[in-house]
């Protein structure tokens, strides 16, 4: 430990320094929804038909999983977001999921 002035002093977490973080500030936000496609079924004359654009696909989810006998508050990084759905497509295909994560 290093005195940096008469009030302050620098601290280490970790294992090293036999402290414990018992408090941690991250950002975790799930993923967008894809868009959903505008199209419309063409007939053989021209005309156009019904719509049949398909929906976007859903927002990865972030799950945080808990250690029942975890020593501290560790995270590798302060931010954690789900993947986005992908774009719906003709002929009323659904949008790919996100890609969900787990937090532990």
């Amino acid at each position: 430990m290093r005195l940096c002035s008469s009030t302050q002093r620098r601290f280490v977490y970790g294992a090293a320094s036999g402290r414990v973080r018992d408090r941690a500030r991250i950002l975790v936000e799930g993923g967008h929804g894809g868009t959903g496609c505008t199209s419309f079924f063409r007939l053989r004359n021209g005309h156009f038909g019904k719509p049949c654009g398909g929906p976007g696909g859903a927002g990865g989810d972030v799950f945080i999983r808990v250690a029942p006998f975890g020593s501290d508050l560790d995270f590798s990084s302060n931010a954690y977001r789900g993947a986005n759905g992908s774009r719906g497509g003709k002929n009323n295909r659904i949008g790919a999921r996100g890609k969900s994560i787990t937090v532990s």
